[in-house]
């Protein structure tokens, strides 16, 4: 029994390792409809094995907690590496241009990612998600 609670941590810890944030915007950035803007999406070195597959990044209602939304991009996710990052903190990051639509909803928004990757020896694959609050203006419903 403690072996599959060790054996079931360390592969929650190892699927956590691999999670990616948005490290831009930041929450409470303001965006404007019909407009592009980046997205940063960004993960940490991690020691276990992964392969990045891809994102898909959508904007909703922050009412809605699941769902991604409107979709703003579905591609892959090849992060380069930050030559000067500290260890421990956002090593790798790729750079996405996205365009607020212009039907969107003036107001809060919930800027979502989520992040498809294949972990460990076996390629396991795992999905995770991060999502900020950002402003959207200029928009209409």
């Amino acid at each position: 029994m403690m072996k599959s609670f060790f054996a079931l941590a360390a592969l929650a810890a190892s699927a956590y390792a691999q999670t990616v944030t948005i490290a831009a915007p930041a929450a409470g950035a303001t965006v404007t409809a019909g407009q592009s803007f980046v997205v940063d999406v960004a993960k940490p070195n991690t020691i276990s094995g992964s392969e990045d597959v891809s994102v898909v990044i959508g904007l909703g209602s922050p009412a809605i907690t699941t769902g991604l939304g409107r979709i703003l991009f579905a591609g892959p996710y090849t992060p380069t590496g930050h030559p000067d990052a500290p260890l421990g903190t956002i090593e790798f990051y790729q750079n996405i241009t996205v365009t607020v639509p212009t039907n969107v909803a003036p107001g809060e928004a919930s800027l979502r990612v989520a992040h498809f990757v294949l972990v460990g020896a076996d390629l396991s694959p795992t999905i995770d998600s991060h999502n900020v609050t950002i402003n959207v203006v200029g928009g209409s419903a």
